[in-house]
């Protein structure tokens, strides 16, 4: 029994794998495959931006009030401000990703790490910062 040269690594078990994706040559072969995943990406991003806004909403209509009055009032401000910040992150994301599909699909890009990296970051650090709003959340609405 012989391998062959382009024989994959099996990577179904590597959780590593699953926070960046690894793509580095955009060729022919595999252009549709990084399109399908940028079209992906997008819904889940999209899905991910109107949790975090109706987060805002429930923390809005049902919390206590935010402001600078004491430090419940301050860790509620702050929240905000990082779900606004996590909103604006995906946006960017998802704002990025058709630009990224037509050059993608015209060739201009062939290699995708940079592309992948961007947009791995900004989507981590958007999640990031909505996982410290939920904290701070909680957080301003039991002091």
């Amino acid at each position: 029994m012989t391998q062959t040269s382009d024989q994959k690594e099996d990577v179904s078990s590597s959780l590593f794998w699953t926070i960046f994706a690894p793509i580095s040559e955009i060729n022919d072969r595999n252009a549709e495959a990084v399109i399908d995943w940028l079209k992906d990406r997008s819904s889940v991003l999209i899905w991910f931006t109107s949790i975090i806004t109706g987060s805002i909403v429930l923390l809005t209509l049902f919390g206590n009030k935010p402001g600078f009055d004491g430090p419940g009032s301050t860790a509620l401000f702050i929240s905000l401000l990082l779900m606004f910040f996590s909103i604006l992150c995906n946006l960017i994301c998802v704002w990025q990703i058709p630009k990224w599909k037509f050059a993608v699909r015209t060739g201009r890009i062939s290699n995708g790490r940079r592309m992948t990296m961007n947009i791995e970051i900004t989507s981590w650090l958007g999640l990031v910062s909505f996982l410290g709003a939920l904290v701070m959340g909680v957080l301003g609405n039991s002091l």
